[in-house]
């Protein structure tokens, strides 16, 4: 039998051939993927942390929609282009309430809105009335007043009282403290008008800053009022407000720390005190500070300050003070003697103690380089040391 050659393909060729996977390709597609996974979540992720947390933006937004619903609802502005607008944090809760002042005739019509338990309240409409910051020196205390004339009597009503929903604050005369101050603080005002409610509210938020009638105002005045004290011969008063407002720190800025007491005594004789701030440390050094008031310049000035050992002793007789530039544990014993003149400490001489049986004396007013032990000890006669008080309790 003949051989013959099958030139028809063979089953196997008949197979379909098996696909190389690209793994880069595949490597590549899937970092892609993972990418555009990560940036869906990031996006997904700030857009919850911006509902969970508003903006400032958005607070001021939420009372200011509020105030414009219910001004447009109740036609409180009724028309008139005379309206002025302010907004002021009374209750210091974060939400300002609005003011709105009227001119009705020449006479002053005060009306105040305020939102509690999620709604818009009013007041009711004080007349003749003026808005008050009254303060107090000590700790810098303001609250807001409306103050209202009925029958030629002034009428006080705390808003701050009004606000939180005490309604035995509400036209009732109060007595004010004489410790403090009924001043008149110029507010802000907006022009806003019922055509404009929306841009009028819009432009009052825009320009709303809490701490304005605090911060600009009140220092102003409040430096004024000290001044009037300080003419009526009421300087603790004084230095008082330079403690607890913290007016030192000009003067004490190289210090290690802070003051940690405080003396009122007077220097030099002339029937006012000064003031010694002092730190204490636990090793009986003290670094100190003596301020005066000069009437001159109506203001706290600095007489003078040093680093002693046991602080500072003062002879009511002669008008002047001595301190220690040393420690009594050094073999070299240093006593510096000041006296205060035209608000400054003025040096007279110094006593420096070498051993137990040499002294000298240096100076201006001395004519000898040394002395015996007898004199030394004499010269420090009549000397107290000046005590001092907690300033934390102080303040």
């Amino acid at each position: 039998m003949s051989k013959f050659i099958d030139g028809s393909k063979s089953r196997e060729d008949d197979k379909p051939k098996e696909k190389k996977i690209n793994w880069v390709k595949v490597g590549i597609i899937g970092f892609l993927v993972f990418i555009a996974i990560i940036v869906l979540i990031v996006v997904f992720a700030s857009a919850a942390n911006k509902n969970e947390t508003p903006t400032e933006t958005d607070d001021k937004a939420v009372w200011r929609e509020k105030y414009k619903e219910y001004l447009v609802s109740a036609n409180t502005l009724r028309g008139s282009t005379r309206n002025k607008a302010a907004l002021i944090d009374f209750d210091e809760n974060g939400t300002p309430e609005l003011v709105l002042s009227y001119n009705n005739q020449g006479d002053n019509e005060v009306l105040i809105l305020y939102i509690k338990d999620d709604a818009v309240k009013k007041t009711r409409k004080y007349m003749e009335a003026e808005l008050k910051l009254m303060y107090h020196v000590d700790g810098k205390k303001a609250v807001w007043y409306i103050s209202e004339i009925d029958s030629g009597t002034n009428y006080y009503t705390d808003l701050k009282c009004l606000i939180n929903g005490d309604s035995d604050c509400t036209n009732k005369k109060k007595t004010i403290e004489e410790s403090y101050e009924d001043t008149l603080v110029d507010v802000a005002y907006k022009n806003i008008s019922s055509g404009s409610i929306e841009d009028d509210l819009l432009s009052l938020s825009n320009s709303y800053n809490k701490d304005y009638y605090i911060n600009s105002k009140l220092d102003e005045k409040m430096e004024k009022i000290l001044k009037d004290r300080a003419n009526r011969g009421d300087i603790n008063e004084v230095y008082k407000a330079f403690i607890l407002e913290k007016k030192y720190t000009s003067y004490t800025s190289d210090w290690s720390s802070s003051p940690n007491k405080y003396a009122f005594y007077d220097i030099n004789g002339d029937g006012v005190q000064e003031l010694l701030l002092v730190y204490l440390d636990n090793s009986n050094w003290y670094r100190y500070l003596i301020v005066t008031y000069s009437s001159s310049s109506q203001s706290v000035v600095k007489v003078g300050d040093a680093y002693t050992y046991d602080g500072i002793y003062f002879n009511k007789q002669n008008n002047d003070l001595y301190y220690l530039d040393s420690s009594t544990g050094t073999s070299i014993r240093t006593t510096a003697f000041y006296k205060m003149e035209n608000n400054r400490l003025v040096f007279e001489m110094k006593l420096i103690k070498e051993n137990a049986n040499f002294y000298k004396i240096t100076g201006t007013n001395t004519s000898r380089e040394t002395i015996e032990n007898k004199e030394y000890t004499k010269i420090h006669e009549g000397y107290e040391k000046i005590s001092y008080l907690d300033l934390y309790a102080y303040k």
